[in-house]
């Protein structure tokens, strides 16, 4: 499957040259499942100067992997990138950044959290609901959030003062403060709107959220799934992991 992507994205850029030199920018969501990522890179991908709103699923290593990027979000949405912010948004850790690369382009961070037990139960009520693998088993989902954390923090070290962390619930909470702060940050010449698009792939697997509630067009404040017991011992583990990456992104964000 990912030498067919491969070869539809190589296509892609043959039959438009201009994707494979871009007067471009890069902005990169750094964060772990279920911590509302879905809901900001739509936020993000609905304004004009951002293209962009789901998961590229692939890793930064080389210069080509901006131009198969180019291609795949041609592929998707069909429009002018010159000038514009290419979004991606990066949950896993196979998916990896070189950040020696970033430098030879201009780009953007933005760092997503969310708190242990809002994303862990969260991650496996939807699990449970989707019928999905590993997702179900909350030791597996907290080993997966603790893992991710701390390679947030390893690229908080390597970005040092160069990004925008924001804390999920500010999304609920705060989201037109928020959102006037981050376009001010990527110096937009409109702001964020609370509301966002639906897109070609909104809503389907392997693309982000695939619950009901990214089809509101809105930021919605979810209810706890205090229904997902969560062993104590994993808990803490969690919380530990939790409390050392937020002290380190928001020590060195801008």
């Amino acid at each position: 499957m990912k030498m067919m992507r491969k070869l539809g994205e190589l296509s892609t850029i043959v039959a438009n040259p201009r994707l494979r030199r871009c007067d471009t920018k890069y902005l990169f969501i750094f964060s772990h499942m279920r911590s509302r990522s879905t809901v900001l890179s739509h936020i993000l991908g609905s304004h004009e100067q951002i293209c962009g709103y789901s998961e590229q699923h692939r890793s930064y290593l080389a210069p080509r992997d901006f131009q198969f990027m180019r291609a795949s979000l041609y592929q998707d949405l069909k429009g002018d990138f010159e000038g514009k912010y290419l979004l991606d948004k990066l949950l896993h850790n196979r998916q990896q950044v070189c950040s020696s690369l970033l430098q030879r382009v201009e780009h953007k961070l933005i760092f997503l959290l969310r708190d242990p037990r809002k994303s862990i139960s969260s991650n496996v009520k939807l699990g449970q609901a989707k019928g999905r693998g590993w997702f179900q088993s909350v030791d597996k989902v907290t080993d997966y959030y603790c893992e991710r954390l701390l390679q947030l923090e390893r690229y908080a070290e390597q970005f040092d003062g160069r990004y925008f962390f924001i804390e999920s619930e500010q999304l609920v909470e705060r989201t037109e403060p928020l959102l006037a702060d981050l376009s001010d940050w990527l110096a937009l010449p409109s702001p964020l709107g609370n509301r966002y698009n639906k897109f070609n792939n909104t809503g389907r697997p392997r693309y982000g959220d695939s619950s009901d509630n990214i089809n509101t067009g809105k930021v919605v404040k979810t209810l706890p799934h205090d229904e997902i017991e969560i062993p104590a011992s994993l808990l803490e583990k969690a919380e530990s992991a939790y409390l050392r990456c937020y002290a380190k992104l928001s020590a060195g964000c801008v």
